[in-house]
């Protein structure tokens, strides 16, 4: 049998090395462990006095054999990932609580909302303008989206669908929600030629036509707005209004209705002591409902926040 290189020896000798601290670190563990079970104290145990070039290797041999790479995943008694393991009593960690999101995108003046629901389902409301469909994009392939069970087009202002053929042109709809309202807009026609190549089913949303919005058997969309048949003076009028619910928690979605909106809505609601959240201070934001209580708090991809963060040097 032809002799080892010595390439081949520093390699056996490293690898014998490597099973030394191994076994000398599990062995560590399982003392650690049982001492704790125990009620001992482990702070006795010092390993850094183990002198390791006074341990022999010359008679541990391992065959010169590849060894394969593997995942190694250790489950402690009592950490709940694992109930085999757990310690007598201990439960398993329970699993979260489905709940609905909702992201109130920042995209400037402008109006864009995704939802995502406890099963998974989602929906785009509006989409801003067309110079917002960056921020647009790069949330839903932040969020991973790119199919969209619904989409609410909540009126024809280019600063609630300005951004939506662009959409259309990036991830799969289902439906397609709209008032029956239409506009000379170059951004409304852009959306509807999109809609049309993409072969999106159309629904006219009112209260009469789609007094719910089929999305997620655990939530409910009412339609609150706009009806047919009523004169309504201007397109912000015609705006789609809708109560998302589920269990004992609900939001209301209102496009336009009540204007940007107008400086004496905020002041009756800072009257009512109503805390009023803005994405022009906080910048994307969301909210989760877990059936009975509601979470609020900002939220931003990093990619977005990096914009944000250069966009601000700009106003100093």
């Amino acid at each position: 049998m032809a002799r080892k290189s010595k390439k081949q020896k520093k390699r056996a000798t490293a690898m014998r090395y490597l099973v030394v601290l191994l076994l000398i670190a599990l062995f560590a563990l399982v003392v650690s462990m049982a001492m704790k079970e125990g009620g001992l104290d482990t702070g006795s145990l010092d390993l850094s006095k183990i002198d390791l070039s006074k341990l022999d290797f010359s008679n541990i041999h391992l065959p010169d054999i590849k060894l394969p790479e593997i995942d190694i995943n250790i489950n402690l008694p009592g950490s709940g990932q694992n109930p085999s393991l757990a310690q007598p009593g201990a439960s398993p960690t329970p699993a979260p609580e489905p709940e609905l999101h909702v992201y109130m995108i920042d995209v400037g003046q402008g109006d864009c909302m995704l939802l995502v629901s406890p099963n998974g389902k989602t929906m785009l409301v509006d989409a801003g303008e067309s110079t917002a469909l960056y921020s647009v994009r790069t949330f839903l392939k932040h969020m991973g989206i790119k199919h969209l069970d619904a989409v609410v087009a909540t009126h024809p202002h280019s600063d609630h669908i300005g951004g939506m053929a662009g959409v259309l042109g990036t991830v799969d709809v289902d439906t397609f929600y709209m008032p029956d309202v239409a506009n000379e807009s170059s951004e409304y026609r852009d959306m509807m030629s999109a809609l049309n190549k993409q072969v999106v089913k159309v629904v006219k949303l009112s209260v009469e036509n789609t007094p719910a919005i089929p999305w997620d058997s655990d939530v409910s969309i009412e339609v609150l707005g706009p009806f047919e048949d009523v004169p309504y003076k201007s397109l912000n009028d015609y705006s789609a209004i809708f109560r998302v619910k589920f269990g004992g928690t609900s939001m209301l979605f209102t496009g336009d209705a009540y204007g940007h909106p107008h400086q004496s809505t905020l002041n009756k609601l800072d009257n009512m002591g109503v805390r009023v959240f803005r994405t022009d201070e906080l910048g994307t934001i969301h909210i989760a409902m877990d059936g009975e209580n509601v979470r609020i708090s900002a939220y931003e991809p990093k990619s977005v926040t990096v914009w944000s963060s250069v966009k601000d040097l700009f106003k100093k």
